[in-house]
């Protein structure tokens, strides 16, 4: 089902979708430098991006949310669902593993997945759960809550499934925080830092601790 923001719809993504899609990181992190340092703007990425959006599209283990106006994306969400019982369905590595990395790639790209990865499954082990591998909205039309909307859509997509939500974020924490959804963070040293793991619990494991 869609909802609608204005003139914005958010919807899951249909194939349709994928050529705006792939865009997203330049449109909404021109000024993150770490984010453009391993995701640069090439035609071997966005190409790169086609193939990994198509398989997670057609995987019953992803859901990718986008914020759409007419016909362009402008905002999107992915998530990667874990569950034990369907381990082969993707394990715990998310969108970015589901096609090799290319050689335009920076090599600290795939050390960042391997530390995801096993952030992961040290704080949520064997706990069904949904990660964020990606939230980005054009930078025309951020601080307008579109990024909200599709983390509250994520929530709703998690509490269908009982999972918690999983993410690590080097920038964004007090943004997920302030949103008064339920998240959480978790395993952070530094309370000031920017960035971090943040967890929102399953619907089940919240009334377990009331």
């Amino acid at each position: 089902m869609a909802t609608l923001l204005d003139d914005i719809v958010i919807r899951e993504a249909v194939t349709a979708d994928i050529d705006s899609m792939t865009m997203i990181i330049p449109r909404a992190y021109d000024a993150d430098a770490f984010l453009n340092f391993i995701f640069p703007d090439t035609p071997t990425i966005r190409d790169w991006w086609t193939k990994v959006y198509t398989s997670a599209i057609q995987s019953p283990a992803y859901t990718i949310l986008v914020a759409v106006e007419e016909a362009t994306v402008i905002g999107v969400l992915t998530l990667h669902l874990y569950r034990p019982e369907n381990a082969h369905l993707g394990k715990r590595d998310g969108i970015c593993t589901l096609v090799p990395l290319t050689d335009d790639h920076h090599q600290e790209l795939k050390k960042a997945l391997v530390e995801q990865a096993s952030d992961r499954q040290k704080i949520l082990q064997e706990q069904s759960n949904l990660m964020i591998d990606l939230l980005g909205v054009d930078r025309k039309y951020q601080s307008k809550g579109i990024g909200g909307q599709l983390v509250k859509r994520a929530g709703a997509v998690a509490d269908s499934e009982s999972a918690a939500i999983f993410l690590q974020t080097t920038q964004a924490k007090a943004y997920y925080l302030k949103l008064a959804l339920g998240f959480e963070v978790r395993g952070e040293d530094d309370p000031n830092a920017p960035g971090g793991v943040i967890v929102r619990p399953s619907p089940a494991s919240s009334r377990g601790s009331q």
